[in-house]
């Protein structure tokens, strides 16, 4: 009984291993049947399924026409394809959308493809100094598109019409031309200044980078008044409103501007005469005030070569800043017409002679001792020669005598009154003009000088006589007493001059 059992279970269980493998194989041959069922199902046309007759994706601007079907056939595939049409007519949409095409093959399949069309808006936008080439504005699959236009057109942000050429023909693009890139500033480096310096914003930036104009200013004034480390905010702001903060740290170490000259012209003498090159220059510095100049002769200069020098002014401040100017020294010739000459130069001529009398007087030399010295340089520097020049204009005109006697060093006693005179006046006695008009047709006329000395007026008459040459510091009446021993010499209309001191 249990043998019978036993053969029957080793039957059944070979039984189930058989149907168990016969469901297998049958599901393996649906599986094959489905999968070749399905190729032939995709080979009818009948699927959405791409087979790649058509592009997968077609990028269009809203200003282009929308394409033909037949500009859709992939050009290696065309050949093969003997109608195509949309099943439905794109809409006109911005963005994208799914577009079936339905193509008929020259073996007479009927196939359906997906165009996905991009349909963008035909407005560029251009950040002003980026790359404005049709791919950075387009996309690279635009890179071959013209564009009529350069970054140069735009000075301003805005909209603005660009006519672009596409593959497809050519159409007037917006172009949204912006900037929104705040302005890059590169600050100096150090940045110190000077005591009482005035201070600009370029004074502070190196170098300031961006697609517009800018402006930069502070938002409080610097301080320079006092030494020491401050802080100055710079804001650097450009045509589009883009702007930049900066807090730029800078010391303040001492004054650092050089002095600004005053005065410093061309100048002009004759041959063989000297003149001042510094009486009317002045330096002026902004800490110091006045400051001490010199002037430097060109190399080659000399007084009596006639021609175009130069003289180079130079002044220091305390803080060692040098300022420097440059003018011309014209050197006329000795026949030169004197009264050509401009007065102002004439004086330079009298100080060129009193600042070295005076170099190394004492400060409080008094006047009569000033006075004297001025009266003996003339005697001591020309010779009298009666030469009779005759002279138009009696006062405003001895300059010119005063220039001769300087230069030929002889001269009758108009000379030596003008060379008196401008001795007094660069030494700074007041002094005037005396003159006797001629008695007679044959007599002469005689000019001499008056000076005040420490209020008073006396007679200083520098021309020389036989026997006599003092004639410094007399009064009216030891005039008059030797005017009427030597013909009435001396004799004016007192009335004219101012009165002497009696004793």
């Amino acid at each position: 009984m249990n043998q019978k059992k036993q053969s029957r279970s080793q039957v059944l269980l070979t039984l189930s291993y058989s149907l168990s493998g016969l469901l297998v194989i049958t599901m393996l041959i649906l599986l094959f049947t489905w999968l070749v069922s399905r190729k032939d199902e995709n080979s009818s046309g009948t699927a959405a399924a791409s087979t790649g007759y058509v592009v997968a994706e077609k990028i269009l601007w809203s200003i282009e026409p929308t394409p033909t079907a037949q500009e859709l056939l992939n050009p290696e595939k065309a050949d093969s394809v003997r109608e195509v049409k949309y099943a439905v007519e794109p809409a006109e949409t911005l963005g994208r959308q799914t577009v079936a095409v339905m193509l008929r093959l020259s073996d007479g399949t009927v196939r359906t493809e997906n165009v996905v069309f991009d349909v963008k808006e035909a407005v560029l936008s251009w950040e002003k100094g980026t790359d404005f080439s049709a791919s950075a504005l387009l996309g690279e699959a635009y890179a071959d598109a013209q564009l009529a236009a350069k970054p140069s057109d735009f000075a301003e942000t805005g909209t603005f019409s660009v006519n672009v050429t596409l593959p497809s023909g050519t159409f007037p693009f917006t172009l949204l031309v912006q900037d929104t890139i705040k302005p890059v500033v590169q600050l100096r480096q150090p940045l110190s200044f000077s005591v009482n310096q005035m201070l600009t914003p370029d004074d502070f930036v190196e170098s300031c980078t961006d697609a517009s104009e800018v402006a930069v200013m502070f938002e409080n004034e610097p301080d320079t008044t006092v030494t020491g480390v401050k802080m100055a905010r710079l804001i650097i702001t450009d045509a589009a409103g883009n702007a930049t903060t900066l807090d730029a740290a800078y010391e303040v170490t001492g004054d650092g501007v050089a002095p600004v000259f005053e005065g410093c012209v061309d100048l002009t003498t004759i041959e063989g005469v000297a003149i001042s090159y510094t009486h009317n220059a002045k330096a002026i510095d902004d800490v110091d005030g006045e400051v001490a100049v010199t002037a430097t002769e060109s190399n080659g200069l000399n007084i009596k070569t006639p021609g175009e020098y130069e003289i180079t002014y130079s002044a220091t401040d305390s803080s060692g800043n040098t300022g420097t100017k440059t003018v011309k020294l014209t050197v006329l010739p000795k026949d030169t017409d004197l009264t050509k000459i401009d007065q102002e130069m004439y004086m330079l001529m009298g100080y060129a002679i009193t600042d070295e009398l005076f170099r190394d007087a004492d400060p409080d030399m008094s006047e009569k001792d000033r006075a004297y010295k001025c009266y003996r340089y003339v005697q001591d520097h020309m010779y009298f020669v009666d030469n009779k020049n005759e002279y138009e204009d009696l006062d405003t005109q001895w300059m010119y005598p005063a220039a001769l006697a300087i230069r030929q060093k002889y001269g009758d006693c108009r000379n030596y009154y003008g060379f008196a005179r401008l001795l007094y006046t660069c030494a700074g006695i007041e002094n005037l003009m005396v003159f006797h008009p001629a008695n007679t047709a044959n007599a002469d006329r005689h000019w001499w000088n008056m000076i005040k000395i420490d209020g008073e007026w006396w007679h200083a008459d520098p021309t020389p006589r036989v026997g006599i040459s003092n004639f410094f510091m007399k009064t009216d009446a030891w005039m008059d007493n030797y005017s009427a021993k030597n013909g009435n010499c001396f004799k004016r209309d007192k009335s004219l001059y101012p009165a002497t001191p009696t004793a």
